[in-house]
């Protein structure tokens, strides 16, 4: 009995290093294959009489688990990723929310398989690419803003430096951000003043010299966009915005002149 368990444990063996060189769609199939009901049933069996295989079974059991589809929402077995991971994706928000940067689960992508997609034709293809989109455009950015707001919530003896994230992502991280004051402009809305460290590269120069560094500098510049993250764990997206204060339009006959303008 001893040469049958390992001969079934070098076939999953086998099984298992074959899978791990597929795409995931492929290795989902093998592993289901690996681990059907018939293959669960011998192995068990083979538990009964060694102790030792009982471990193995499990393990099996645990992979194939892992890699199975998972939905969104309120469909999922274990309930919403966040706050904002909903079945519909209309009622999704673009931007990441303080919940989604929080959670420990992965985002939810759907399979290449229109078979598992959580509606049918295409209602399916349309969720499916619109949440793939998101992920293209935000989950980069969602990944680099996680990856500090983990490194701020340490404490500050045990804190490492600041460092760009491994996800290829071009991020430039200010430090000790202070909020000056609110600003209500007439056309622009709700702004925030802040200020912060220099960067190092200008830390030590002169004014002129730090005001010539930065108007050669592509960072911050107008419409750029921002995250200002604490360490508390939560973080607000802003974009940043000209500081000159929009000109009130002209008056005639003591009443405001509406005026009709567009922007790029």
């Amino acid at each position: 009995m001893q040469s049958q368990v390992v001969k079934i444990g070098n076939f999953f063996k086998m099984g298992w290093d074959l899978a791990c060189k597929e795409d995931t769609g492929t290795r989902q199939q093998i592993i289901k294959k690996l681990a059907n009901e018939e293959a669960l049933a011998i192995i068990k069996a083979l538990a009964d009489e060694q102790a030792g295989s009982t471990v193995f079974a499990n393990d099996l059991v645990l992979e194939s688990q892992c890699l199975c589809q998972d939905f969104p929402g309120a469909l999922s077995e274990l309930g919403p990723h966040h706050d904002t991971d909903h079945a519909d994706i209309f009622d999704i928000k673009i931007l990441p929310t303080t919940d989604e940067l929080q959670s420990p689960r992965s985002e939810y992508l759907p399979s290449n398989d229109p078979k598992k997609h959580h509606f049918p034709g295409l209602a399916g293809l349309l969720d499916r690419q619109c949440r793939l989109l998101r992920e293209d455009t935000v989950g980069q950015l969602r990944d680099a803003v996680q990856f500090e707001c983990k490194r701020l919530t340490q404490p500050a003896n045990v804190q490492s430096p600041p460092k760009r994230p491994n996800n290829g992502v071009r991020n430039t991280i200010h430090l000790n951000v202070a909020l000056l004051r609110l600003e209500l402009d007439r056309k622009r809305g709700l702004q925030v003043v802040a200020e912060f460290d220099q960067p190092p590269a200008v830390a030590k120069k002169g004014a002129k010299e730090r005001e010539d560094w930065w108007r050669n500098s592509k960072q911050l510049q107008i419409h750029a966009f921002v995250c200002l993250a604490s360490s508390t764990g939560r973080a607000i997206f802003f974009s940043v915005c000209d500081p000159t204060p929009t000109p009130r339009p002209k008056r005639k006959n003591g009443e405001e002149e509406h005026q009709v303008g567009s922007t790029e």
